[in-house]
């Protein structure tokens, strides 16, 4: 392990750029000094150095952050900066300031957003994920990670991979720590916890598919960190199998697999991972009441913890200390042990201010050395000012007339950029102007079409009643009927479009299961597609449940699926699945093999310009709204909703929803 004074040694070596002084004189005689190091360079040691130093778990890499992020930013090197950044946010997490932690990563998650560095982002993001989840926020932890893991997946970027999915298992795992009652201090309350995991894992799906995905996400981090080569990875990850294990009281397993974890933890140079496998071995020992291996691993756990100056597996391993003390009746030592635990919290307070004193005692020794390279060329120093003096005048009248220039540029680019943003709002309120005149004319075609059907009917009844017969007249109301229903879908559309353009739609959404639902929706549509001779066939889950607002759902299925009954000829099928998709999310398909699309017209779906409404293969009147507002409702889900077709082999529209959790991401 990297020791405080070695680091400022090695520190204050590199960054005075004297690798040496060279005993031997050159053919005169005279002592040769070795050439400086340039300050990019200095910066590349200090990054090196930091890395090394939270890999090796010394606290020292908060000091070795600050002070290459002082040369990067006098640099103005951005991508150091970030670099730099994303070490100190590393840093502040493991030793306990995980809000400092959260402000130094979100520096660095914008500038390599900015500069569009996808990995480098991808990390950081990651990184998030790890602090989130080190606070307790793990809805927030889970949200970073599958962001990051989505950037990893496309750049096929197996470290990145490897490093994810262990955060994920380990995020996974704490969302689950609370299975079954298995806290610490529960367990000891509630005596004897009587539980058979076979028959649990057996017999209660939602266990086991707990249970399943943290193992799956820890299959994959150790598939690629095998492939990598990355051991204190694979021990992290072991770690996280071996606490699976104990929570879920496969004591042997555990075990086995922690003997194995301390046997690897003695070939790797982390000092981050062996506190926690001995911590965690402590716990199982508690589980089992056997106090004496309990106190035997923890403080194993608080020497290694105390050397490193971990603060949070110090707190860990003298509270658990101190309870074991308690259960064995051994108050004096319980009470030492409890009081370290609890003075520990309080040391949280002060810590910020002793980092502070520290860091600036560790910078003021790399600025006195940095003083003695300057001091080779104090004579050119004195030239310089020599020379400002004289310019200084003449440079303070330039600088006057310069900001005076400065701030009147400002004003008129300001001026400029107004007019701009008002000119392009006046275009975009022209064009959606002209694009509600041509709707609403379009709509009035739509409209006058079934009213001139209906009062021809009504007319045809006025007219020729006394001479029909009974069917005549059924035959007449049949159509009536349709021309009536056509009209009512069409106004309901209109209405429903109306109220969503003045901001009136309320959207409450909520957890519910998602076939049950479906069927209702799909009552009103049997009749027509019946008529029709069209099969409605739907593959949905029981017991598949999403977050939705249930009106504005249904308001999606009944157009969707009236759309794919009006362009499917007599004797067609429309289908329905739902299926789980990535991202908490279910998407859902709505298939007919009806008449289909151009490339063309799918251009012009979900628009308001009228290019998209055509007759129904039973002359069906169509506007396309019902799909604006099937667009509108999607999106307000934070779904999104497309369509894929063929001309003479039907379409597919899908569109995708959120699925249920205890806490939805939308909450």
């Amino acid at each position: 392990m990297i020791t405080f004074k070695k680091s400022i040694f090695l520190i204050i070596l590199y960054l005075a750029g004297l690798s040496s002084l060279v005993a031997a004189g050159d053919d005169r005689g005279k002592p040769v000094v070795a050439n400086t190091f340039p300050p990019p360079e200095k910066l590349e040691i200090l990054i090196k150095l930091a890395s090394e130093q939270i890999e090796a778990g010394n606290k020292q890499a908060i000091f070795t952050t600050d002070s290459a992020l002082k040369l990067a930013d006098s640099l103005h090197l951005e991508i150091e900066i970030a670099r730099v950044l994303n070490l100190q946010g590393i840093a502040w997490k493991i030793w306990g300031d995980n809000q400092k932690s959260v402000l130094h990563l979100f520096r660095a998650q914008e500038i390599y957003k900015k500069l569009n560095r996808q990995a480098d982002y991808a990390e950081v993001l990651m990184n998030l994920g790890e602090t989130n989840r080190a606070s307790g926020n793990l809805i927030k932890s889970m949200f970073y990670l599958n962001s990051a893991l989505t950037i990893f997946r496309k750049k096929n970027d197996s470290a990145g991979l490897a490093k994810v999915y262990n955060r994920l298992a380990a995020t996974s795992y704490e969302q689950n720590l609370t299975w079954h009652n298995h806290d610490v201090a529960q367990f000891d309350v509630l005596g004897t916890y009587l539980f058979d995991f076979n028959q649990t894992y057996n017999s209660d799906k939602n266990f086991r598919m707990k249970y399943d995905t943290i193992l799956y996400y820890a299959g994959l981090s150790n598939q690629y960190a095998r492939k990598l080569n990355l051991p204190t990875l694979e021990i992290s990850t072991q770690i996280i199998i071996a606490a699976l294990y104990t929570i879920t009281f496969q004591f042997e397993k555990a075990l086995g697999l922690y003997d194995t974890i301390l046997e690897e933890s003695k070939l790797t140079t982390s000092g981050l991972e062996l506190p926690l496998a001995y911590y965690n071995i402590a716990i199982l020992y508690y589980k089992k009441k056997d106090y004496k291996k309990v106190l035997e691993y923890a403080n194993e756990c608080y020497r290694l913890s105390k050397e490193a100056d971990i603060k949070s597996y110090i707190l860990m391993s003298a509270g658990l200390i101190g309870l074991t003390y308690t259960q064995t009746g051994q108050y004096r030592e319980a009470y030492e042990y409890s009081r370290i635990a609890y003075l520990g919290r309080l040391e949280y307070f002060k810590q910020d201010i002793d980092m502070k004193v520290k860091t600036l005692q560790y910078d003021f020794e790399i600025e006195r050395k940095q003083k003695q390279i300057d001091n080779r060329n104090l004579h050119l120093r004195f030239l310089y000012f020599a020379l400002f003096s004289i310019l200084s005048v003449t440079t303070l009248f330039i600088f006057i007339l310069f900001l005076k220039n400065k701030k009147k540029k400002i004003l008129n680019d300001e001026l400029n950029t107004r007019n701009r943003i008002i000119s392009e709002q006046n275009d975009q309120m022209a064009l959606i102007n002209s694009e509600k005149d041509r709707f609403f004319s379009i709509i009035a075609h739509d409209l006058r079409g079934p009213f001139n059907g209906f009062l021809g009917l009504t007319q045809t009844m006025e007219e020729e009643l006394p001479s029909m017969n009974r069917e005549e007249i059924h035959n007449v109301a049949i159509l009536l009927r349709q021309s009536a229903t056509n009209l009512f879908s069409l106004l309901e559309n209109l209405l429903t479009w109306s109220r969503l353009q003045r901001g009136l739609t309320s959207f409450s959404p909520s957890t519910f299961l998602l076939k049950p639902q479906f069927e209702l929706s799909l009552q009103s549509i049997l009749d027509i597609a019946q008529k029709k001779e069209i099969r409605i066939t739907h593959e949905i889950p029981g017991d598949l449940v999403v977050f939705a607002d249930v009106n504005m759902l249904e308001s999606i299925f009944r157009n969707l699926i009236s759309n794919a009954v009006k362009f499917t000829p007599p004797g067609g099928q429309v289908s329905i699945t739902a299926r789980p998709a990535d991202g908490n999310s279910v998407e859902i398909s709505i298939r007919d093999t009806g008449i289909g699309m151009s490339a063309g017209l799918i251009q012009h779906l979900f628009k308001l310009d009228g290019q998209a409404n055509r007759k129904g293969t039973g002359n069906e009147p169509s506007s396309g709204l019902g799909l604006i507002i099937c667009k509108e409702f999607v999106e307000k889900h934070g779904g999104k909703i497309w369509a894929e077709s063929e001309e003479k082999k039907g379409s597919i529209f899908s569109f995708s929803l959120a699925l249920s959790k205890k806490k939805s991401v939308y909450e």
